[in-house]
């Protein structure tokens, strides 16, 4: 193996996705609710990816991991709000900013919102897919 293969193996396996479930990209209006705090928490954002496991926002103030956020989405492609607990995994400072991106993970989803989610992820999908045929 040449050493130039060599780093564009190493490249390609440092650039290979961590996460169980793809994501597709999703602007969805999110209000949320931080749980567990003595001081009662809540804002509206909008999400900016999604998949069957979890959720990327951007919040206005730095969540640690660990802390529980009750969640609405707003799913208006197939008319249905979404209602579901989520932890927050990451968080990061976005740069020249003072907000923050928060990866947050589903806690116990019902079968109903798995199946609510996967509804709407597939219609994503579906219509992601049309606009690159038309390309």
């Amino acid at each position: 193996m040449t050493p130039k293969n060599y780093c564009v193996i190493l490249y390609t396996k440092m650039k290979q996705e961590k996460r169980a479930e793809s994501r597709i990209t999703a602007y969805l209006p999110t209000d949320y609710d931080i749980i567990g705090q003595a001081k009662k928490e809540f804002g509206s954002t909008t999400s900016r990816d999604l998949s069957q496991k979890g959720i990327k926002i951007l919040t206005e103030k730095f969540y640690p991991p660990g802390t529980k956020f009750l969640l609405k989405l707003n799913l208006k492609e197939i008319n249905k709000i979404l209602e579901l607990m989520a932890q927050s995994k990451w968080a990061s400072n976005i740069q020249f900013s003072n907000r923050y991106q928060n990866g947050l993970c589903f806690d116990d989803l019902t079968p109903q919102q798995k199946r609510t989610l996967e509804e709407y992820i597939n219609l994503k999908q579906t219509i992601t897919d049309s606009k690159e045929v038309i390309k």
